[in-house]
C-alpha cells in the first residue's frame, strides 16, 4: 500500500480591518446678537466742511478735534502734529451722541504725530470704487465707530492699536501695531473688545494683523 506524504506549512498573518468610529463632539461658539432699543439722539444739520468737487486738506501743528461732518468730492487728508480726535457730539437732553462723519470719494488719509482716536460716535467712509482708507499714528491708535473702504484699509501705529468698532474693506484690512516706520521701538500690541468686527468680503479679501517685533 502506497502512502503519499503531504507537508503543511503554518504562518501568521495580520488581517487589518478598517472601521469608522463615530462619537459626539461638543463645540462652544459665540453668537453675536443685537437688541433694538429706543433712545433719544440727534444728527448734525449739515456739513461743517465741504468740498463738493475737489479735495480737502486739514493740517495742524498740534491737536485736531473734529465733532461734525466733513465731505470731499475727491480725496480728504487730515494731519495733526500731535493728537487727532474724531467723535460725535452729545446734545443736551440726548442719550446717544450725533455721529461725526467724514466722507470722501477717492480716499481718506488720517495722520497723527502721536495719538489717533476714532470714537464709537464716528464714521469714516469712502464711496468711490476701489477707494482706500489710510490711518497712521506715531504712538497709539483707537479705532471705534464704523470705518468703510471700497478698496483697502491700512491702519498703522508706532505703538498699541485698540479695536472697538466695525472695519469694512473688500480687498485688504492691514493692522500694524509697533510699526517700524512710525515708532522706532517697534513695541506695540493689538487688542480688541466685543464690539470689534472686521470684514474683508472681496473675492480675494484678506485680513492681516501684526504686533511689534518686541512687544
Amino acid at each position: 500500500r502506497n502512502f503519499k506524504r503531504e507537508e503543511i506549512d503554518y504562518r501568521q498573518e495580520t488581517i487589518w480591518e478598517t472601521r469608522v468610529l463615530t462619537d459626539t463632539e461638543t463645540r462652544l461658539v459665540s453668537e453675536l446678537t443685537f437688541d433694538a432699543v429706543d433712545k433719544i439722539g440727534g444728527n448734525f444739520a449739515g456739513d461743517s466742511l465741504q468740498a463738493d468737487t475737489g479735495a480737502l486738506f486739514i493740517q495742524a501743528g498740534n491737536n485736531v478735534n473734529l465733532t461734525g461732518n466733513i465731505r470731499a468730492g475727491q480725496q480728504a487728508e487730515i494731519k495733526a502734529g500731535s493728537t487727532l480726535n474724531i467723535e460725535g457730539y452729545l446734545p443736551e437732553g440726548a442719550e446717544v451722541p450725533a455721529i461725526a462723519e467724514i466722507n470722501a470719494v477717492q480716499g481718506i488719509d488720517l495722520i497723527a504725530g502721536s495719538n489717533l482716536n476714532i470714537a464709537d460716535s464716528a464714521k469714516v467712509e469712502v464711496s468711490g470704487t476701489g477707494a482706500d482708507l489710510s490711518f497712521k499714528s506715531g504712538q497709539t491708535m483707537t479705532l471705534g465707530g464704523e470705518l468703510i473702504a471700497t478698496g483697502q484699509g491700512a491702519f498703522w501705529a508706532g505703538s498699541n492699536i485698540n479695536l472697538s468698532g466695525k472695519i469694512t474693506a473688500p480687498e485688504l484690512i492691514d493692522i500694524q501695531a509697533g510699526n517700524a516706520e512710525l515708532g522706532g521701538a517697534q513695541d506695540g500690541a493689538v487688542s480688541a473688545d466685543s464690539e470689534t468686527l472686521l470684514r474683508a468680503k472681496g473675492t480675494s479679501g484678506q485680513i492681516s494683523i501684526s504686533a511689534g517685533e518686541y512687544g
